[in-house]
């Protein structure tokens, strides 16, 4: 196993099972489906009024960043279970990641917004 390059962080916990989920998060909300059948399980609307939504897994929560705000959510019930409003960060899209992963790049992340941006003029 390679070394860290973050010596003073702890080691990262085992990886847990991956749950038979998948995640969709945009418009404000984020909707857990079962992969095996795609039944919806759970919606959660975040609080304001967002169009892009990031998100993070990390079981057992959800992270969502949506119009300046991060959501800690219940992976297993989409409960919010506490939120920050980031003070001073503004309402822009946040890259998320845990210590020991990356974020994605900033030209995956403007790849994204300019794909849904066609897809709304498309719209139109």
């Amino acid at each position: 196993m390679a070394s860290s390059p973050y010596p003073f962080l702890p080691p990262a916990p085992p990886a847990l099972p991956a749950p038979d989920l998948i995640l969709v998060a945009t418009q404000g909300r984020v909707v857990a489906l079962r992969k095996s059948d795609g039944v919806e399980l759970w919606r959660t609307r975040l609080p304001g009024m967002a169009y892009f939504v990031t998100l993070l897994v990390d079981p057992p929560h959800a992270f969502a960043h949506a119009r300046g705000e991060i959501h800690c959510l219940d992976l297993a019930s989409g409960q919010i279970i506490w939120s920050n409003n980031l003070p001073g960060c503004g309402y822009h899209l946040a890259s998320l990641a845990i210590a020991g992963s990356s974020a994605p790049d900033s030209g995956t992340i403007a790849a994204m917004v300019a794909q849904q941006q066609q897809t709304a003029s498309a719209g139109t």
